[in-house]
């Protein structure tokens, strides 16, 4: 953590996670923002007198592990490319370095809603042997008759992350920096990346840290981490609708 971000992390009044209350927004709606890491500190300053910043612990800046799973054709990934309007990724995520660890599905439909399901488990599972009590986790979730569930790992990404909560409304803000993918054989590093995501109950442009990124230019860009790091790791995957997102973060990176 660079000092000038240390010292303005500070000068937030802090929540911790077991007061978020309604900002846990399990449904909600997403607007995602890309953009270089040296708008970060501007743009928390910003923010200062609108957000509190969420602690986990007793840090504010949180490291998360996912691994995600698909179809063995990647029905998922391929949903997502076509633009279908209701789509899922289903994930493990680990919550720092020895905080829970969630089986989660996130569900999209048509109307640009996200629906977060999850459940506690142990471990991550492996390739193809989900367990049972995950496996009738995923089952029970949304309607079983259209899903597929004979899931196998595609990749693994990491990040660290900011969060910050409104003081007022049910809002919150992530800030995902140090991004990294990885599928067993290739890796990839997003060096100098920020990928920002305001989670609302409805979409309500007027929030301030809307604002204040609109403020810097930054505008909303519809992405999915998942999909930029399977197309940045497997040059043979379809990704036509994905090139003006990968050469937005190319630029970015660069």
């Amino acid at each position: 953590m660079s000092s000038s971000l240390e010292h303005i992390l500070r000068q937030f009044q802090t929540i911790g996670l077991n007061n978020l209350g309604d900002a846990r927004l399990m449904k909600r709606v997403d607007t995602k923002f890309l953009f270089h890491i040296r708008f970060l500190d501007t743009i928390l300053e910003k923010a200062i007198h609108e957000y509190n910043l969420v602690i986990a612990g007793d840090a504010a800046i949180s490291s998360y592990r996912n691994q995600y799973y698909d179809t063995e054709n990647l029905q998922f990934y391929h949903d997502h490319h076509r633009g279908k309007g209701k789509r899922i990724k289903v994930r493990c995520r680990a919550y720092g370095s020895s905080g829970p660890i969630f089986m989660e599905v996130k569900e999209k439909d048509n109307k640009g809603t996200t629906t977060k399901t999850r459940v506690e488990v142990g471990e991550v599972p492996g390739q193809i042997s989900i367990p049972s009590t995950e496996h009738t986790f995923l089952q029970d979730v949304g309607n079983p008759a259209d899903r597929p569930y004979n899931l196998v790992r595609t990749m693994k990404n990491r990040f660290e992350r900011i969060t910050l909560v409104h003081r007022k409304h049910s809002e919150r803000a992530t800030f995902d920096f140090n991004y990294r993918c990885d599928n067993g054989v290739e890796d990839k590093t997003f060096k100098n990346l920020v990928i920002a995501e305001v989670k609302q109950p409805h979409l309500d442009r007027s929030s301030p840290v809307m604002q204040i990124l609109g403020e810097q230019r930054i505008r909303p860009l519809r992405m999915s981490k998942y999909c930029v790091g399977m197309a940045s790791l497997n040059e043979d995957l379809k990704q036509n609708n994905f090139k003006k997102k990968l050469l937005k973060i190319s630029k970015i990176t660069a």
